[in-house]
């Protein structure tokens, strides 16, 4: 579970608090999602998220886009939640449950993949529980992105995995079709991967600029699957 619960304890009775936070008990316990990623404490004024360990989770917080309060969602390498799936669920202080507030994803969720982060923008202040299901499980590479795009130094290549696989490498060809680097990537993860390229061949010299292709190749076993991209070079 990917769990972000804007609960003001300056404001919030102990008697409404102890109903969201057994009601929030119920819905992690659905089977579709997995583990607690993140927790909240604090305030809307003091936000911030803490990991299960206690300590504060790094670039987490909450802004507001125009007049409406946006979560800002820390989603770093290795996260298995599936970042299309994120549902966000608000608190019915009348009824004690948990309403799902259906986004519309194309206009409010936005991925910002050179900061790693996802931000939910929601209708209105509440108290919200953000929760993620997991990736596939599928041996399959989805959401193959290279960032920056055309890009003059480095770039990442980021991908999610729905399996863990034996390994993975990452192979860079010219337009020409000649492959130009391979590497393996280490460490990797089931679920959110990024993989620097910094504009260099198999021999450490700068490639020039141009039109290039990138292969991502996850082994599992005998099975081999790939997803290509394509980006550019600029000085």
């Amino acid at each position: 579970i990917l769990t972000a619960e804007f609960l003001d304890y300056n404001e919030i009775e102990p008697i409404l608090e102890e109903k969201i936070n057994a009601s929030l008990e119920a819905l992690r316990s659905d089977p579709s999602v997995i583990h607690d990623l993140s927790l909240f404490e604090g305030s809307l004024t003091d936000f911030r998220l803490l990991d299960e360990g206690g300590s504060p989770l790094a670039d987490s917080d909450m802004q507001f886009e125009g007049t409406r309060p946006q979560i800002i969602l820390p989603y770093p390498v290795g996260t298995n939640v599936d970042d299309a799936k994120l549902r966000v669920y608000y608190f019915n202080e009348h009824r004690g449950t948990w309403g799902t507030w259906e986004r519309q994803a194309d206009e409010d969720t936005d991925f910002d993949y050179e900061s790693g982060l996802s931000m939910l923008t929601v209708s209105h202040l509440s108290v919200y529980a953000v929760l993620g299901h997991a990736v596939s499980g599928q041996t399959e590479i989805t959401e193959v992105i290279n960032y920056p795009n055309p890009f003059s130094g480095s770039t990442e290549i980021i991908f999610t995995l729905g399996k863990f696989p034996d390994y993975i490498t990452i192979k860079v060809y010219s337009l020409a079709g000649r492959m130009i680097m391979t590497d393996y990537v280490t460490p990797y993860y089931e679920g959110y991967n990024k993989y620097t390229w910094d504009g260099t061949d198999g021999n450490g010299d700068e490639v020039a600029n141009g039109i290039y292709f990138y292969r991502i190749e996850a082994v599992y076993g005998s099975q081999t699957i790939s997803s290509i991209g394509k980006m550019v070079k600029i000085k």
